[in-house]
């Protein structure tokens, strides 16, 4: 009685794990899937195409991330600075 009862402890415990991994994996999965992660992608590649790289300046009490011209691949073009809302993403 006592081998049965610690038998269905261990298969409850093992249930509440497994449950806890798959929701995980879901969540993970959602994060991985979602339209603005995908379109963050997509920009980042773009960006990325063109000639340009992230670039992530420290402020002291803030930090400021910027797209720059990549050095390795200098132009002749005069720089263009587009200046966005800030915000958290």
């Amino acid at each position: 009685m006592a081998s049965m009862k610690s038998f269905h402890h261990l298969l409850l415990l093992l249930a509440v794990a497994l449950l806890s991994l798959f929701r995980r994996v879901i969540a993970a999965a959602r994060r991985l899937l979602s339209f603005v992660s995908l379109r963050e992608l997509l920009l980042h590649l773009s960006f990325l195409r063109y000639g340009l790289r992230p670039v992530t300046l420290d402020l002291g009490h803030a930090s400021l991330h910027i797209w720059g011209p990549n050095p390795r691949r200098a132009s002749q073009k005069p720089a263009l600075l587009l200046i966005h809302g800030f915000g958290v993403n």
